[in-house]
């Protein structure tokens, strides 16, 4: 069951009859000559409005304000009775506006003077349009087929009653058409009228003795009818229709009364000085404003339930306010000059705060005190005007935390201006009825794109690798889009490959309190995995909105050799790389030293500082354990420094061949020395057998030792010629 309340629709029934042709007798001195006048220029006559040009003034008043501060919420009609009925309008929101009234307004004319006009018709013609749906029903009617909607209504007639009699025959019209348009709702489908509020608004001129009870009482016939009279005069050029006008409607909608005091505003006489100003405003009913039952319907001026205090210096627009409402606000007096001043200042963007005035004496002082503070504020969204009303009690944000306080530290290290362009992409302003017809409406748009925007966001810079790289901004920008074209899949991709030669060119990280430079290349490597993991993360995250957002991760686990969760191919194995100096001074074929670097798993899930987490601790054991069943290479055992020497009994005996070499030297120079018998010792030795000389026929080292392994293997020894 779908409710309407009964200011949701109301039809204006507007007497054309010459009742309303009479004049409000409240002249205006139309002369323009004073003091000097012309010898025989004859003196103007003064000028008065009539009673229908006072009651269309006061009509226009009535829709202005409702359409400023409910535009496409409440809907109003009016019927013009004479000879027959005419609607000026309908529920249509296009025809709800200013514009198109006036037009109206201008195109039926002055009231008829024939005797054959009734406001009869017009009330007919309301009842029947109370039945007919607004856009807004007409939607939920669609929506919820099954809906029961409670369907009420307001009926305004301005005209000029005889007396009570008349006045009850009019009521009686009314409750007799809601009667029988009910009863038509059960077979032609037009809306069921449940209730129905007559308000009837007699209107006469300066002096006249026509006078009409004024009550408010519901029919005893038909409960479901509530009638109200009032009986105003045209005073004061038709101001006091105007005034009354304005009362009921702050009745109808439940409107407060604001006044804005201490406006300071230039004068044109004095540019250098300023004087103070007040505006009266009109708006929905905040916390703290009076009731609707306090709400006194005369033809008095309104009357502000509450003052507030202009503050300055201006705040800025975008600084946000905790706030307990907002309603906009629509000007009592539209075309003084203070208020088309405030209007104009408040439409360029500009934001005040208020206090709340108080007279002296009252508890709490003035608002120009120190311990004064900020009730309300004022300002324009989406060329609207809204009073926020602002939380005066002691709340957390009164006193917020120092943001250093944070997860992040200091407050450079917060992505201030991340999270300021996701909340401009995500801003919502109030759009007009026109664009209501849109398939998806705006505020479930707007959580989409938060909802991807927001798959992975981390909150501080030292969280993440990725989005402290510009050269993965491309990417970043692209990814969290709804719909990828095949170009921005190619840029994404190029974005992978510039990475990766970034990473095979030993590029820094941009990582806040990293220390890579040098030769810690271990370091870098994880810098490296943690950036290739989240980036990773990330594009899972968004591949499931389209198949082009998969063909970018497809393309990173294929760069990263991850192509095995497809079953396309092996993950590649992690090469094991030394030093240049250990290639120097070992050999190929000997097994790696027993320290083991730290594999990327171990490194990865093993924190850097602080306690060891029961998973470390349990592989650390496990380690220990496996190291003890490693059978060591028994050379490096026995060697020194763990580095053992290859084929230590072949380099003794190059060492003693060397020395015997060096022994005959010493013999053959001592022979030489002495000649004669030492002369054919080495003739003789010199000339020896060719088994034990070379090509020049010396014996060398060379030769003796392969003598030597020939005799330790069985074999002869057999040199070459």
């Amino acid at each position: 069951m779908s409710s309407f309340n009964l200011d949701h629709k109301t039809v204006f029934v507007l007497d054309h009859g010459p009742t309303l042709t009479e004049s409000s007798k409240q002249n205006v001195d139309f002369d323009i000559f004073s003091k000097a006048r012309p010898q025989g220029v004859v003196p103007l006559a003064p000028v008065s409005k009539s009673l229908w040009t006072c009651c269309m003034e006061a009509l226009c008043e009535y829709s202005r304000v409702v359409w400023d501060i409910f535009p496409g919420e409440k809907f109003l009609r009016y019927v013009v009775s004479d000879s027959t009925s005419t609607f000026l309008n309908s529920w249509k929101h296009e025809e709800q506006s200013m514009s198109h009234l006036m037009t109206k307004l201008a195109g039926i004319g002055p009231p008829l003077k024939t005797s054959d006009c009734s406001v009869i018709l017009g009330l007919v013609s309301a009842v029947a349009a109370l039945c007919e749906a607004t856009e807004i029903q007409q939607q939920t009617i669609t929506e919820h087929p099954g809906h029961i909607i409670e369907n009420s209504g307001r009926i305004v007639c301005i005209t000029q009653l005889k007396n009570d009699s008349h006045r009850r025959s009019l009521e009686e019209c009314v409750a007799e058409a809601m009667k029988q348009h009910n009863k038509l709702s059960e077979s032609s489908g037009i809306l069921k009228i449940l209730s129905i509020e007559f308000v009837l608004v007699h209107v006469k001129s300066f002096g006249s003795d026509c006078e009409v009870t004024e009550l408010r009482h519901v029919l005893p016939n038909h409960p479901s009818v509530t009638t109200e009279v009032h009986d105003v005069k045209a005073t004061r050029h038709g101001i006091a229709i105007g005034n009354r006008m304005l009362n009921l409607l702050q009745k109808h909608y439940n409107l407060s009364v604001t006044s804005i005091t201490g406006i300071p505003m230039k004068e044109e006489q004095h540019a250098n000085s300023s004087a103070n100003y007040d505006v009266l405003l009109m708006h929905e009913r905040l916390t703290g404003t009076m009731d609707r039952a306090k709400i006194d319907v005369s033809d008095n001026e309104l009357t502000s339930s509450m003052s507030l205090k202009w503050c300055t210096p201006k705040i800025n627009v975008n600084e946000l306010y905790h706030c307990t409402g907002a309603a906009r606000i629509s000007p009592v007096d539209v075309n003084s000059r203070p208020s088309l001043c405030l209007t104009n200042f408040l439409l360029n963007g500009r934001s005040v705060l208020l206090d709340h005035w108080q007279k002296s004496g009252d508890a709490g002082g003035g608002s120009g005190s120190s311990g004064s503070k900020n009730t309300h504020m004022i300002s324009c969204c989406g060329s609207d005007i809204f009073l926020h009303a602002l939380d005066v009690y002691r709340v957390p944000f009164e006193d917020p935390p120092s943001i250093s306080d944070g997860p992040g530290g200091r407050v450079t290290d917060y992505r201030i201006n991340d999270f300021t362009e996701i909340a401009k992409k995500a801003e919502l302003l109030p759009i007009g009825h026109r664009l209501k017809s849109v398939g998806n409406e705006p505020i479930n748009l707007s959580m989409k794109l938060l909802d991807r925007m927001s798959k992975q966001w981390p909150l501080v810079f030292s969280k993440t690798i990725v989005y402290n790289m510009k050269q993965a901004e491309p990417l970043l920008q692209v990814i969290t889009k709804e719909i990828i074209s095949d170009d921005e899949v190619v840029n994404c991709q190029r974005v992978i490959y510039h990475l990766i030669s970034m990473e095979k060119d030993g590029t820094a990280l941009p990582v806040s309190g990293s220390t890579t430079r040098g030769p810690n290349k271990h370091k870098r490597e994880e810098q490296y995995k943690s950036m290739w993991n989240e980036l990773e993360g990330l594009l899972r995250l968004h591949s499931t909105i389209s198949t082009n957002h998969k063909q970018v991760l497809d393309c990173l686990l294929k760069c990263t050799g991850k192509e095995s969760e497809n079953g396309n191919e092996e993950k590649p194995q992690a090469k094991f790389r030394v030093s240049t100096k250990e290639e120097v001074f070992e050999s190929p074929e000997s097994p790696p030293p027993v320290k083991k670097m730290k594999n990327e798993s171990e490194m990865a899930i093993r924190p850097s500082k602080g306690a060891q987490s029961i998973l470390s601790m349990w592989q650390n054991h496990m380690d220990n354990q496996n190291s003890q069943f490693h059978v060591e290479f028994c050379g490096r055992l026995t060697s020194d420094s763990n580095k053992a020497r290859l084929y230590p009994d072949i380099e003794d005996e190059v060492s003693q061949v060397q020395a015997a070499s060096s022994q005959d030297k010493n013999d053959r120079s001592g022979m030489r020395r002495g000649g004669g018998s030492g002369g054919h010792r080495f003739g003789s030795f010199h000339r020896g057998s060719r088994q034990d000389q070379g090509k020049s026929g010396r014996s060398t080292p060379t030769s003796h030792m392969k003598q030597k392994a020939m005799k330790k293997m069985n074999k002869p020894y057999s040199p070459k010629t």
